[in-house]
């Protein structure tokens, strides 16, 4: 059966980091609420109620200081199962959200960097900077370790004993490392820098031996399942960079990059396809999004749907949110864009539907109703939107007025991707808004080895003889519109 999925614009928020959309469990409503953080420091929790949004709260900047961007969402409570309650890291701080958006925890923790990664599970909280883990017990420190590389994941789970709470750590270096407490409990290899990591619960699948097993995504495009317990971890299987047709299993395949994918910065698992078993949804650097299916029990997965958003995916998660009948894919792009990727057959298997010559007059007549209903919002919502521009550009006149020079900021995400075929990088530049110009300098020597003349046009200016900390200069003009490149 082909899949098919249709994409709705939910809302749009500030810039987003990675992992800062999550969609809240099941309440008494059979439709699931979304939280996000964005770049201004505020969760935003909504809804979808008949096709409209429904804020549900709103809340103020949770830090007025330097740094004050949502780095990471989380969902915690008081036992493994029970997760209703928003924790948002902000900086240095952990700042704990009831399912209102009333604040009812805050911890200031000692770190001096600020916290990249969380997991929060009754009185422990344990948080990840760029190569250090902590673990805090009752708002205390408890177990403290430092990585060989850099840290760009994390999440907790009981490994070396069911009463304790270990760390499974992501690493630049290729690494996977369990922690137990302060020390190293294990680590594995993996084929390519490990950039996200989550639990994979593969016994929803008959015939499948439960296992304490995790889902990773890599920079180089690579993903697949480790298997751990108390004493030992190993390579379940892993699906090749540009390959998602012929999979390798065991620790020891080799990596063939035919040609190279984009990098992995979101994943997760749901049974999105309605075949009965979890599909595993990846979002890549590049705006793509994949959803795997499982054909046969202990096989890797095969490629059922994907299709590209042309903006860096962030976070992606599943929930009902539209329609109480079957899960959705929510997706959070860096721009600050939340959206929902619907299945397009809207009546699941085993529903009875009705011809078209029982309903037809029926049909027309709620279609019409609810186009009307959703352009008499639209035409709200640009209201609100004119009366906001106005108030803006009356607050910027009094400003220039007063002779102040006013600047806008935006986030910018840059990032370098080590090409092993041609011993190169590929540097990446993305912001929320489009981008015109830019000028790249160096203090050491760079060559610019190719790019797409019909994209961008770069102009290099010679570095001055006696200026040793300026060794390379260069401009680049976009000729279309866009809020990315890649060169």
């Amino acid at each position: 059966m082909e899949v098919d999925f249709t994409r709705i614009d939910l809302i749009q928020v500030g810039s987003l980091s990675r992992k800062t959309v999550k969609v809240l469990p099941l309440g008494k409503k059979k439709q699931q609420k979304i939280v996000v953080g964005d770049e201004t420091g505020i969760v935003t929790s909504f809804s979808v109620r008949k096709g409209d949004i429904v804020n549900r709260f709103k809340t103020l900047p949770l830090s007025s200081g330097v740094g004050k961007e949502v780095m990471r969402i989380e969902l915690g409570g008081s036992s493994r199962t029970k997760r209703d309650k928003v924790f948002a890291a902000v900086g240095q701080s952990i700042i704990g959200l009831s399912k209102k958006g009333k604040e009812f925890f805050r911890f200031e923790t000692t770190l001096t960097e600020p916290v990249r990664g969380l997991f929060v599970e009754g009185l422990n909280i344990a948080t990840t900077g760029e190569y250090t883990y902590n673990q805090f017990f009752d708002c205390k420190d408890k177990h403290f370790f430092m990585a060989n590389d850099r840290i760009n994941d994390m999440l907790c789970a009981p490994l070396s004993s069911d009463a304790e709470l270990d760390a499974v750590l992501a690493c630049q270096d290729r690494m996977i490392r369990a922690v137990a407490g302060s020390d190293l409990l294990y680590e594995i290899s993996v084929p390519g820098p490990v950039f996200t990591i989550e639990r994979h619960f593969p016994e929803v699948r008959p015939g499948y031996i439960a296992s304490k097993e995790f889902l990773y995504g890599t920079l180089n495009g690579v993903f697949g399942v480790v298997s751990g317990n108390n004493t030992s971890i190993e390579q379940t299987w892993w699906l090749e960079a540009g390959n998602t047709d012929q999979p390798t299993t065991g620790a020891g395949g080799p990596l063939t990059n035919r040609h190279s994918r984009a990098g992995i910065h979101a994943i997760t698992e749901a049974d999105v396809t309605r075949n009965g078993s979890k599909d595993i949804i990846i979002g890549r650097d590049d705006g793509s999004i994949e959803v795997f299916s499982f054909q046969e029990s202990n096989t890797p997965p095969k490629l059922r749907w994907k299709t590209n958003l042309n903006e860096s995916i962030q976070a992606v998660d599943c929930g009902q949110i539209t329609t109480t009948q079957y899960n959705e894919i929510v997706v959070g792009t860096f721009s600050g864009k939340v959206l929902s990727l619907t299945p397009s057959s809207s009546v699941p298997q085993g529903y009875n539907i009705a011809t078209p010559a029982d309903d037809l007059a029926q049909k027309v007549a709620s279609s019409v109703e609810e186009l009307s209903r959703k352009i008499k919002g639209v035409q709200g919502e640009l209201e609100k939107l004119s009366e906001k521009v106005k108030k803006e550009k009356e607050k910027y006149l009094k400003v220039s007025q007063q002779g102040i020079s006013v600047v806008q900021q935006f986030k910018v995400q840059s990032k370098w991707q080590l090409l092993p075929s041609s011993a190169s990088y590929l540097l990446g530049i993305e912001t929320k808004l489009p981008l015109d110009c830019i000028v790249l300098q160096s203090d050491v020597p760079i060559d610019i080895d190719q790019y797409d003349k019909s994209v961008c046009l770069i102009s290099k200016s010679k570095p001055a003889p006696e200026e040793e900390n300026n060794q390379f200069l260069a401009t680049i003009r976009l000729l279309d519109s866009s809020n990315r490149l890649k060169i």
